[in-house]
């Protein structure tokens, strides 16, 4: 990374955290014109242009940072479908949801499967989200549950990754007026988050209360 490009990229994070988008921009510009193939810069930049409401330059951006990822580190990489989940989240913000059903599609057909129960499960919810918007709850619930099954069994019955894919399920429920079933994902996912620590002995945060995980389950059902 050059000094100018590295300086660049400093400043245009500074201005991102101030909420300065138009200087950060032009930062992030500056950074690429030293390094336009650097996957950090063009995830920065992409991140900023959504904040501008500037959907099309942060498209191009992110297809760049995947062409990148794919010719460096593969297709199957965990970091070339993390790039990939972003141009998936853009475009459901866009409301683009066959573009991002179809990329989802093509991200759990590339991973390795060493990685499905990460970023394989991360990428099911992200298609159960799409499904949903799609009027297709069956599948939404499917997708949801494989994700959490995929979780169960890679980090086991009681870890907290499992809670994300339960609020996911939760949500999809209260949607669909399945209360009582509802009710049920909330209490295991708060369960989990209560019970959580860290696997190295540290002491742990205090434990979220079941509002939290109800506000939390909300924010996903919005989302």
């Amino acid at each position: 990374m050059s000094n100018i490009a590295k300086a660049a990229y400093q400043a245009g994070i500074q201005a991102h955290l101030r909420g300065e988008y138009a200087a950060a921009d032009m930062a992030f510009r500056q950074a690429l014109d030293g390094e336009p193939s650097n996957p950090v810069f063009l995830s920065v930049a992409a991140a900023t242009g959504c904040r501008l409401g500037r959907y099309r330059d942060a498209e191009l951006y992110l297809r760049r940072a995947i062409t990148t990822a794919e010719s460096t580190v593969g297709r199957s990489h965990p970091a070339t479908a993390a790039t990939s989940h972003n141009l998936v989240d853009l475009f459901i913000k866009q409301g683009r949801y066959r573009d991002a059903e179809d990329l989802c599609k093509r991200i759990l057909a590339q991973i390795d499967p060493l990685h499905m129960g990460t970023t394989g499960s991360r990428t099911m919810l992200r298609l159960g989200d799409v499904c949903r918007r799609l009027g297709r709850p069956e599948e939404a619930e499917h997708l949801y549950r494989a994700a959490l099954d995929l979780r169960t069994r890679t980090f086991g019955k009681g870890h907290v990754r499992l809670a994300d894919a339960l609020a996911h399920l939760a949500a999809l429920y209260r949607e669909t007026g399945r209360n009582d079933d509802a009710r049920a994902m909330i209490g295991r996912a708060a369960t989990i988050m209560t019970d959580a620590h860290d696997r190295n002995g540290t002491v742990r945060k205090p434990a979220p209360t079941r509002e939290t995980v109800l506000l939390y389950t909300e924010k996903r059902s919005a989302a």
